[in-house]
């Protein structure tokens, strides 16, 4: 859950480790990790103006979004800190790693849907989307001509007509 550092407080003393999973905030004042304490929150980091997040010798590899306020110490000499921002929407890359090979085919039928599920960077397609949950259930009838338009139109990334 969230982990809140009111002002003048200290959330982890020497040698302490935190691995909240919610986001973690410090308050003006506050100290989140004493020297020698370790943080590995999952959850925003937000420090306040006035506040210490990190004393000399604390360690912090957080892997939500790093917040510090103007006025606020984010690491104080000899700390170190390694920090992984994670986002709410799905990246747009290529899971396979021959796609330069295949892009000509990204759009042609009966090609494009295998291709378009694993080259969405190389077919541009980042922004293509299913709109039904259970498009899996009718990947089958993607090529189907009576079922094609509704697939085309709900189903899209699933059947490989992204455009």
């Amino acid at each position: 859950g969230p982990v809140t550092t009111a002002a003048g407080a200290t959330t982890m003393a020497s040698g302490a480790t935190n691995t909240a999973s919610g986001p973690v905030t410090t308050a003006a004042g506050a100290t989140t990790m004493a020297s020698g304490a370790t943080n590995t929150a999952s959850g925003p980091v937000t420090t306040a103006a006035g506040a210490t997040t990190m004393a000399s010798g604390a360690t912090n590899t957080a892997s939500g979004p790093v917040t510090t306020a103007a006025g606020a110490t984010t690491m104080a000499s000899g700390a170190t800190t390694t920090v992984a921002v994670m986002t709410t929407t799905a990246a747009c890359a290529d899971t396979a790693t021959d796609c330069q090979q295949f892009a000509p085919l990204c759009f042609i039928q009966p090609y494009s849907r295998v291709i378009q599920g694993r080259c969405r960077r190389t077919c541009n397609i980042c922004s293509c989307q299913d709109s039904a949950n259970d498009c899996a259930n009718f990947a089958s009838f993607c090529l189907n001509p009576t079922y094609q338009a509704v697939l085309q139109s709900r189903c899209a990334l699933t059947c490989g007509f992204c455009s």
